[in-house]
């Protein structure tokens, strides 16, 4: 009786999904992630989980992981910073990976990081990246934010040892070598 109504506040032409939007344009970061969380954790309720045939019909498609990137993002605007890494940790999971846009999950691995340096938590930014090389290695402002976050705290050779890797796969970006320079 409850999931036919949960489906309905579910489907994207609803209140509840519109309701996101109303707050982003009041410029309200909190309320607009809260509202995108109260239509995105939908299909994570237990009643779906005890009626896979209703959850079937609760789309997990690349506008839902499109809006959980909207979602993380706003939790960083609102300086929410451990619940915008789970939300947008959210979209490294293997259905996401599937079904998400590839400039999403990106994004989302940039705003992990940034999240971790708001919180002045290098540990967990540098593996952030880390993980985003390995996910990523084609994107090398990836291993520039690395070699950077290297510099910072005096690893040099650490540095050097990742501007070596963006020179050898990009031999003709002189920028990287005025990097290796400094």
């Amino acid at each position: 009786m409850i999931s036919p109504k949960l489906i309905e506040y579910y489907d994207t032409r609803s209140l509840l999904y519109w309701g996101d939007h109303l707050y982003f344009d009041k410029q309200d970061p909190s309320k607009a992630y809260d509202a995108y969380m109260a239509h995105l954790n939908i299909p994570e309720l237990q009643i779906f989980k005890d009626k896979p045939e209703d959850a079937a019909k609760l789309l997990m498609d690349t506008t839902y992981y499109m809006c959980l990137y909207y979602a993380g993002r706003f939790a960083c605007d609102a300086k929410r910073y451990d619940e915008a890494i789970a939300t947008l940790s959210r979209l490294n999971t293997e259905h996401a990976k599937a079904n998400a846009r590839r400039q999403d999950r990106v994004g989302a691995n940039e705003f992990i990081f940034n999240a971790y340096m708001d919180q002045q938590d290098t540990i967990n930014a540098i593996a952030a990246v880390k993980n985003s090389i390995a996910e990523f290695p084609e994107v090398e402002n990836f291993i520039l934010v690395l070699v950077d976050l290297y510099l910072n705290s005096h690893q040099e050779l650490k540095a050097l040892e990742y501007v070596d890797l963006v020179i050898n796969r990009s031999p003709e970006v002189s920028r990287y070598y005025l990097i290796k320079g400094d």
